[in-house]
C-alpha cells in the first residue's frame, strides 16, 4: 500500500509500453503482516513520465525507467531523465 500511494502521488503522465505481473499468493499469505517476497513479481517499463522525488525539488521529466515490484519492495531503475532544465541524467 505504501508503494502504491507513492507511485500514484508522485508519478504523472508518460506511457507504459510494457508491463507484466506474476502472483503466487498462497492460502494464509494475506493474513500475514507482510507478503512473502516471492508472492508478487511485477515489472513496468515507463517512458516520458514526470516524477516528483524529493519535496522542495523540481520534478524529473521525460523519465525512462524500469520499475520492479515484489512482495516486499519497489525498485525503480532510471535509464534517463531531464532534471533541472539543462541537466541530463543517464546511465
Amino acid at each position: 500500500p505504501i508503494s502504491r500511494e507513492w507511485v500514484t502521488g508522485n508519478i504523472k503522465g508518460g506511457m507504459i509500453p510494457e508491463a507484466r505481473i506474476s502472483t503466487n499468493i498462497e492460502f494464509g499469505d494475506l493474513s500475514k503482516p507482510v507478503l512473502p517476497k516471492e508472492s508478487i513479481d511485477a515489472s513496468i517499463k515507463l517512458e516520458g513520465a514526470t516524477i516528483s522525488y524529493l519535496p522542495g525539488h523540481p520534478p524529473a521529466k521525460n523519465v525512462v525507467a524500469l520499475v520492479r515490484v515484489d512482495g516486499v519492495a519497489l525498485d525503480a531503475a532510471v535509464e534517463s531523465a531531464s532534471y533541472m532544465e539543462a541537466t541530463k541524467l543517464s546511465q
